[in-house]
Order: C-alpha cells, then sequence, then structure tokens
C-alpha cells in the first residue's frame, strides 16, 4: 500500500495556521489582561475595605463589570467556532425588513444619543426576505455598534433599504475616518485587527464583522465594505422576496 504523502503546499499551510493561532493568543493575551487586572485590583482593595464602604462597592461594581465583560469574550468565541463549523440553527421566515430596520434604530438610539452621533434610517418601501429575524436583528446590531465606535461625535451614520433587481440591499454608512487601506480586506476575518491597524486600544476582539458575515451567508445573503477618508459604507444583500 502506497504511502500518504504531504503536498507542496502543506508547509505553507502549516504556516498560515501557526501565524493564525499566534495571532489569537496574541489578541486574547491583550484583551483579557485589562479586566483580569481590574479584577485582581479590586479584590486586594475590596478585601482590605472597610465592609459597606464607598471603597468596597466601588471595587465590587468593578467586579461585576470585568467579569460580565470576560463572559461576553468568552461566549463570542465560542460563537465563533458555532458558526464556523454550522452548528447553529436558524429560524428561517418570511422577514420584512423595513420593519426590522427601524426595531435596530430605535435599539441603537439610546447608544447614538449617549456618544453624540445621529443615526438616520431611510427605508421608504417595505421588502420581504427569507430570514431569521433574531439574527438579522444580530447583524444590524453589530453593523451599527461598528459604525458608532468609529464614528467621530456629531456626524451622522445612516441606514438604509433599498432594492436592487431581485435584491434587497441594506447600507449603513458613516462618516469616520475610514479604514486603513492595509486593513480593509480583512474586516471580516475572525479576529481581525481594528480599522486603526496595529493599534487595537478599545478594539475588542475583532469577532462581531467576522459573526455578522457568517450569518448573512448562511441566510443566503452577501457582505462587502467600501471606505474612504470620512465614508465607510457596509452594504448588504439578500434575496426579496415577490412584493
Amino acid at each position: 500500500m502506497p504511502s500518504a504523502t504531504c503536498g507542496p503546499t502543506a508547509p505553507r499551510e502549516l504556516e498560515s495556521v501557526r501565524r493564525a493561532s499566534v495571532q489569537l493568543l496574541s489578541i486574547l493575551g491583550h484583551e483579557l489582561r485589562n479586566p483580569l487586572n481590574a479584577l485582581v485590583t479590586s479584590a486586594e482593595v475590596l478585601r482590605s475595605a472597610p465592609p459597606g464602604s464607598a471603597v468596597a462597592e466601588s471595587a465590587r461594581a468593578v467586579i461585576a463589570r470585568q467579569t460580565r465583560k470576560l463572559s461576553d469574550m468568552v461566549d463570542r468565541v465560542l460563537e465563533v467556532g458555532h458558526l464556523m463549523t454550522d452548528d447553529v440553527a436558524l429560524s428561517i421566515q418570511p422577514t420584512e425588513l423595513q420593519a426590522a430596520l427601524q426595531a435596530a434604530v430605535s435599539a441603537a438610539a439610546p447608544q447614538a444619543d449617549a456618544s453624540g452621533h445621529a443615526l438616520a434610517l431611510d427605508a421608504p418601501n417595505p421588502i420581504r426576505v427569507n430570514a431569521d429575524p433574531v439574527r438579522v436583528a444580530q447583524v444590524m446590531a453589530q453593523l451599527l455598534a461598528n459604525a458608532l465606535r468609529h464614528t467621530p461625535a456629531g456626524t451622522a451614520v445612516v441606514v438604509s433599504l433599498r432594492r436592487d433587481g431581485g435584491d434587497a440591499v441594506i447600507g449603513v454608512r458613516d462618516t469616520g475616518p475610514g479604514i486603513d487601506a492595509a486593513v480593509l480586506p480583512h474586516v471580516f476575518d475572525p479576529f481581525a485587527p481594528s480599522r486603526r491597524g496595529a493599534d487595537r486600544t478599545g478594539a475588542g476582539l475583532g469577532v462581531g464583522l467576522a459573526l455578522a458575515r457568517r450569518l448573512i451567508e448562511m441566510q443566503d445573503g452577501s457582505i462587502t465594505v467600501a471606505s474612504a477618508p470620512g465614508r465607510t459604507v457596509f452594504e448588504w444583500r439578500m434575496p426579496a422576496l415577490d412584493p
């Protein structure tokens, strides 16, 4: 029986996997450091602070907040794994996008108000698609959070809905600084760097847009991004149902 041999690309593939693993571990280590440091410091404060004092209550609040942050990180990493292996069930049904986008914009309005952003919806006509309403809301929440995070205060984020032939087209447009040219091809990759390239301050794990793209693809849709200084547009397409 002939023995199995590795093809000539195997070393390159292994090197690619190795680099991706190193990048993932580096990002996780960086993102976990701050909440873990805060937990350790707050635990020490709580140990020595008088019970019921303002200092003790402040330390408890920090512990609760950072614990939730760590839990969210773990949940997001696990969700990426489930989605990438198709280990998730969708409830596909006729879904009215105009109403879904109105709900998403309303849900994001407090965040936009708190950060000084104008949030607008341009969806004059109802369009139906076959989709999972819960996952549509999840994708929109991620796209809006991403836009608000990268848009300077006092500027606008606009959500739009239109029909283009047989497709429903959802747009999320912001007026932020744009995405670095080196980063742009990788914005939908799991654990990708932030728009600011190597500066990951406040960037998170870089899984939100990867989750959004995978959920869109699982609903027979596609998403693209175009960016230049002062303007970034995410465009999400799905087959539209007949009126």
